[in-house]
């Protein structure tokens, strides 16, 4: 993959005594390549241009998406463009850009420029969205970089974007146990940080946080009046020779 020297905005916000990451000029070159072999095209023809290489091998087929990725987390005024082609393109079902993202989460996240964090919430969300496999590792690690006690805009704004975006899509949420343990932990792990008197402002944050620890502690209790029941229900099973009676009655 040959990659002419194109300047990419900054994703991530770096000083000059930082040493260089493997990973980020890895990003770096593949975001290059892809704005050099769709450079001066329509649509139509940058389509075509990225099917072509998609086909030539497993690298340039990863090296490609990973360069959508970028430009997703670059570009929030073509995104939706750029999720287009990625969605067209991805022959892994955009395994390769989940685990691009979920390493950016869990080693990168406090150094992504605002613009970049923006754009990770917002696609995010897509992959919520069109329940795409592997994501729940995403948002763990999103969940896992909001540190409690912090009140900072950057920090409510991501807590407050993630818990909208598990109301907004429930079912989702409510199919995956391992997320519904991980979003009830987090948001009581940080809801004391966003009420009382000397913060008003946050009670709004607040309230959104009990309304979905409420919703998901009755969803744990009617779990565990049914978990009784069926112990019943077994008990019952043994001296009943009716035990679809027994079950029954049980669950009235």
């Amino acid at each position: 993959m040959e990659v002419a020297n194109i300047p990419a905005p900054r994703l991530f916000n770096t000083t000059p005594v930082d040493a260089r990451e493997e990973n980020h000029e890895k990003l770096e070159r593949c975001y290059s390549f892809l704005k050099q072999i769709t450079r001066n095209l329509t649509d139509t023809e940058a389509h075509e241009v990225l099917a072509s290489n998609i086909s030539r091998d497993l690298r340039c087929h990863d090296d490609i998406c990973l360069g959508l990725m970028v430009a997703i987390l670059l570009e929030p005024e073509l995104a939706e463009k750029h999720y287009r082609n990625l969605t067209f393109i991805s022959r892994d079902g955009m395994q390769c850009v989940v685990n691009g993202l979920t390493q950016i989460t869990a080693e990168n996240f406090p150094k992504l420029s605002e613009a970049a964090l923006n754009q990770l919430l917002w696609f995010t969300k897509e992959l919520i969205k069109n329940v795409v496999l592997g994501v729940e590792n995403l948002c763990w690690n999103i969940l896992r970089c909001i540190p409690g006690g912090d009140i900072s805009q950057r920090n409510l704004q991501v807590a407050e974007f993630m818990l909208d975006v598990f109301n907004q899509y429930r079912n989702w949420l409510d199919s995956n146990s391992f997320m519904i343990a991980t979003v009830v932990y987090t948001y009581l792990r940080l809801i004391d940080d966003h009420g009382g008197i000397h913060i008003q402002t946050l009670n709004h944050l607040r309230q959104k946080e009990e309304g979905t620890l409420y919703a998901y502690y009755n969803m744990l209790l009617e779990f565990l009046s049914l978990k009784v029941c069926g112990k019943t229900c077994l008990i019952n099973q043994e001296h009943s020779a009716q035990p679809s009676q027994a079950f029954n009655s049980c669950c009235k």
